[in-house]
């Protein structure tokens, strides 16, 4: 027998990392409550996982999640894809382009009004439009937020900021107070009661 020499060898396995890792959102921009969808790709040889991360602490282990968003949703978010085999794992990353999430409008201030009068509304920022629901019960002017009752009853509101994002509220048209009854002329000292069909108003005067 002859005896042969091998040189050492140290036997190496490779777990390649996943390819054609991608990542994107959609919509985007959009308005905080609107919800966002996610969608990953990737290729991997064995078993292969999905880790989502991004602002406001988000996370999620699905392929194509979708996130609610809020004040702090706005940012790039990454998508980890991990090959895991029997020797190890390996992992790529891809990430999202900005997300811009703008904010809602303030909330709709001015009203109730009533049936043949007219009120401004307001919410900020301002520059936006302005949409009534019930166009017979108050119609509004969609640049200058001035509203006028037309029949009693309630319309919702819409404001359309410049980024597109909605705010509603509803306002109130009322038909205004029957005409005071008991108006006289009083003597310096004496009392006058005055009365009107809608009780529990507050009365003022001029002077």
């Amino acid at each position: 027998l002859t005896a042969v020499n091998h040189a050492p060898y140290l036997q190496v396995t490779y777990c390649p990392p996943p390819t054609v890792v991608t990542a994107s959102a959609t919509p985007n921009p959009l308005c905080q409550g609107d919800v966002v969808s996610f969608t990953g790709t990737g290729t991997a040889t064995e078993t292969i996982s999905w880790n989502w991360t991004g602002p406001g602490g988000f996370t999620s282990t699905l392929i194509n999640p979708t996130l609610t968003t809020g004040p702090s949703s706005s940012g790039v978010y990454t998508l980890t894809v991990t090959n895991t085999c029997a020797t190890g794992a390996s992992s790529t990353s891809a990430f999202t382009p900005y997300v811009t999430v703008n904010p809602l409008p303030s909330a709709i201030t001015g009203g109730p009004v009533c049936t043949g009068s007219s009120v401004f509304l307001s919410s900020l920022p301002a520059g936006g439009t302005w949409t009534s629901s019930a166009p017979t019960v108050a119609i509004i002017g969609s640049a200058t937020g001035q509203i006028t009752g037309l029949t009693p009853g309630t319309t919702t509101i819409s404001y359309t900021d410049l980024n597109g994002c909605v705010i509603t509220g509803d306002v109130d048209v009322n038909d205004p107070p029957d005409p005071i009854a008991g108006l006289s002329s009083v003597c310096q000292g004496n009392n006058l009661t005055l009365t009107d069909g809608i009780a529990g108003g507050t009365w003022s005067s001029n002077l």
